[in-house]
């Protein structure tokens, strides 16, 4: 039996309760899942600003402006926009995911594609990200200002 889907239970007793390893190793697995995505997303978007320098200067400006010398803060951190455009334009060019599965609750009409109760949906999160009727032709290049207007 599997607990959402991620680990194996360990015996805990005849109530299939989790135990204490079970509860230590969903954390654990959470933890470094998280730990994992972000450091992608770090990753590629130190190398994007490394190829942009136009971008890591409006970067630096941006936080210069807002924080100073000062430590950053909550209040400040949601008022970096250009943070924000590289953020989103390096999480669309290098999703940390590139696809995911659902199911179909109840029967949907897609045009004229209908998806039956409890069929499955695979849905390819990079493939949206570089599509050229949604993001235009310069599809694969670096540009944060797709996100100016959030």
């Amino acid at each position: 039996m599997f607990f959402s889907g991620i680990t194996a239970y360990h015996e805990a007793d005849e109530k299939n309760r989790l135990s204490i390893q079970d509860l230590v190793d969903e954390c654990k697995t959470f933890y470094f899942s998280g730990q994992e995505t972000v450091n992608s997303l770090l990753a590629w978007a130190t190398l994007l600003l490394a190829i942009h320098t136009d971008w890591q200067d409006k970067a630096r400006a941006e936080v210069i402006e807002v924080f100073g010398n000062q430590n950053p803060d909550s209040e400040g951190m949601a008022k970096l926009k250009t943070i924000t455009m590289i953020i989103n334009e390096t999480l669309r060019l290098y999703p940390p995911i590139s696809g995911m599965i659902r199911k179909v609750g109840r029967e949907v009409r897609l045009g004229t594609l209908v998806l039956p109760t409890h069929s499955r949906v695979d849905m390819r999160i990079i493939a949206l990200h570089h599509d050229p009727d949604l993001w235009g032709d310069d599809v694969d290049l670096f540009k944060p200002e797709r996100f100016a207007e959030g």
